[in-house]
């Protein structure tokens, strides 16, 4: 089977070869090779993370189309950085490799900005002083504001003196499902209920799951009633906090909100520029600053740019000059918004498949030749996109979600043995790798 696997393999690079050009193939695929397929996840090393993330903006569907064609089963690419990879066995390293490092950041690593630093002080006497007089705090902010790291911060500072449980929104959904089908769910809430803190990131994560929130509402308030304390992390803000159940939003906003500011673009530059010189990948100051003030994004977007301009200016030869990110900068970046041109793609193909216009797709009123269109753009967003029920009823004419979960089900029992949905499916994924136009 393993020598099938790999001759299946094989060919899927001999085509990917074939249609990238030699050029290309050289310079993103020449030092990549496939580890491991396992459980329907085909590993492939790279040599950095400049090229990784390039082949997973420009080329990830493509491989996934070509493995899917060969090996007769949908595969879902991972990418794993491997710098020297004519040293390392890839069966035995894959097995050990960790996904993450175990060190945790700390607040002696996190520079703070004029939006950040009343966050990073309540932090540090939240974990300081066991008698604040606020618990519990409550942490929102958008992406790149540096809740992650705080989180992980107040993790390492309290781990010293107390005991603790660390988790995040997605992980309480998935242990409490867990917990209910197997019938312990005594013990689900006893690992919260032992810890002197719970801190809970991602708490967004929680959005639209009622059971799951009103259980982790009762832990809360016997874990404050036996005086302990508890930390939350929010990805936004108030209107995030909203579409909490009441009594769980009430539980997290009953001691201190904090709000985060994302960085300006200023105080972005200083902190990259402050990373890269301590770093392993020594940029020069004047890249950071061009990329930086170019990207106008968030933090972990724009070191990530850093990165990805500085391996290609260094493949190229070329200089990092404001001309040569006026010639390159869109290509290196590539799609800003992957999950919103994945939405848009999905409508227009099906717009196209069943000859039924964008504006009619997406209005509110109900046409009997419209049903089968809207139940596939439906499906499609739920399995393709991965919106949620209520994001896929909004963008439908403002639907309930019991509405498109009767449109997803309507698809779903004919998905497997309908070749028509199998070809907008192929469409899709072409697309995303070259989209027309």
């Amino acid at each position: 089977m393993e020598s099938v696997i790999q001759s299946c393999l094989a060919r899927v690079f001999e085509r990917l070869r074939s249609s990238t050009g030699p050029q290309a193939w050289t310079l993103w695929f020449s030092r990549a090779r496939f580890l491991e397929l396992r459980r329907g996840r085909l590993q492939l090393a790279v040599p950095n993370i400049m090229v990784s993330e390039w082949i997973r903006d420009h080329y990830a569907a493509d491989i996934e189309r070509l493995a899917r064609e060969e090996l007769g089963s949908s595969v879902a690419i991972d990418m794993v950085v491997q710098p020297d990879l004519a040293a390392v066995k890839a069966r035995s390293e894959a097995a050990t490799r960790p996904s993450r490092s175990d060190r945790r950041r700390t607040f002696e690593e996190f520079m703070p900005t004029v939006g950040s630093a009343r966050a990073v002080l309540s932090l540090q006497h939240f974990a300081d002083r066991p008698t604040a007089l606020f618990n519990p705090i409550l942490v929102t902010g958008p992406e790149g504001a540096g809740r992650t790291h705080l989180a992980e911060a107040l993790e390492a500072r309290l781990q010293r003196a107390t005991s603790l449980v660390r988790t995040d929104g997605r992980a309480l959904v998935r242990d409490f499902g867990f917990a209910q089908r197997t019938r312990s769910l005594g013990s689900f809430r006893e690992r919260f209920l032992r810890a002197d803190v719970l801190i809970i990131d991602d708490v967004q994560d929680l959005h639209g799951k009622l059971a799951t929130q009103r259980e982790l509402a009762g832990i809360l308030k016997e874990l404050l009633a036996r005086g302990g304390r508890f930390a939350a992390f929010l990805r936004g803000g108030h209107e995030e906090r909203a579409q909490l159940d009441p009594l769980c939003a009430s539980l997290f906003a009953a001691g201190m909100v904090v709000d985060l500011v994302p960085p300006t673009v200023e105080e972005q530059a200083t902190i990259l520029k402050l990373r890269f010189q301590r770093g392993p990948a020594r940029v020069p100051s004047e890249v950071v600053e061009l990329v930086v003030r170019r990207a106008r994004t968030t933090l972990p977007a724009a070191e990530l740019l850093v990165h990805k301009v500085w391996g290609f200016a260094a493949l190229s030869g070329a200089p990092v000059t404001s001309a040569f990110l006026d010639q390159h900068f869109d290509e290196i970046r590539g799609p800003e918004n992957a999950g919103e041109r994945l939405v848009r793609c999905i409508m227009a193909v099906v717009a196209e498949r069943t000859g039924v216009r964008m504006e009619d797709l997406l209005a509110r009123r109900k046409t009997r030749t419209l049903t089968a269109p809207r139940a596939l753009l439906a499906w499609l967003l739920r399995e393709k996109a991965g919106l949620t029920l209520k994001d896929i009823g909004e963008r439908l004419g403002g639907r309930s979600h019991t509405a498109v979960h009767q449109l997803i089900v309507r698809t779903a029992r004919d998905a497997g043995k309908d070749p028509a949905l199998l070809q907008v499916v192929r469409e899709i994924d072409r697309r995303l790798v070259r989209p027309r136009g």
